[in-house]
């Protein structure tokens, strides 16, 4: 396997790492990259992430570090009052919605904290494709879930009043009747398009109601019948 190297010394000359990296995502699971080009880079806090690495767009695997995704509107180029929708942590891929099509997300990855992340070019990502069925049936899996998380969330912003939505959110996602949520409360806001006063307040509410408990990070429900009075 070679590696892409170039005079920016932020660059790490070392394939293994590389394939280190993208084996932490299970998308690349026992997946031959022989022939692939892999590099590794590092980024400081505040740095941006971008897809075009050496004028190639890449695919990329968070190998250390956390990132946060900014979404853009279709003009913006900075991320200043733009909207922080989720955080990338290791093994987290980015990159892979857009192979075939040039496109560009209007999004951005700023990194919280230090970061290195593996890149492999998203021609050869296609390559790879191309010549493994259980990539591609793991890729096409994968865009599935993003049409569906998609078509979720259509609903889910169809509905008005906070209680519906939290109600909603909770019995769609719940895993034992418990929703783990990995990003903070003001992007949750964020993520069901209400303010963070109305949040809390509706949080408030519903343990007050013995429908959930609040324990921070994870929200466990009590009351399944109760909750879904709430969603409609």
């Amino acid at each position: 396997m070679t590696e892409s190297v170039s005079g920016d010394n932020r660059k790490i000359k070392n394939s293994a790492s590389a394939e280190e990296i993208l084996r932490l995502n299970p998308l690349f699971a026992e997946v031959d990259l022989s022939g692939i080009d892999l590099f590794v880079k590092e980024f400081k806090r505040r740095d941006e992430i971008s897809e075009l690495q050496e004028k190639t767009y890449c695919i990329g695997v968070i190998g250390s570090g956390e990132a946060d995704v900014y979404a853009l509107s279709r003009h913006e180029e900075a991320c200043t009052g733009s909207v922080n929708v989720s955080t990338q942590h290791e093994g987290n891929i980015f990159g892979i919605c857009n192979v075939y099509c040039p496109t560009p997300m209007p999004t951005k990855l700023i990194c919280k904290v230090k970061c290195r992340v593996a890149f492999m070019s998203k021609a050869d990502f296609r390559k790879l494709l191309s010549r493994d069925a259980r990539l591609l049936e793991r890729y096409l899996t994968l865009c599935n879930k993003k049409i569906m998380y998609l078509a979720y969330k259509i609903e889910l912003m169809g509905m008005s009043g906070c209680n519906s939505k939290l109600a909603f959110y909770l019995l769609h996602n719940a895993v034992d009747g418990r929703v783990a949520l990995e990003v903070s409360k003001e992007q949750f806001a964020k993520f069901l398009n209400v303010s963070r006063a109305s949040l809390f307040r509706t949080l408030t509410e519903f343990q007050d109601k013995k429908l959930i408990e609040d324990r921070g990070g994870e929200i466990l429900i009590l009351d399944m019948e109760g909750l879904r009075q709430c969603v409609y």
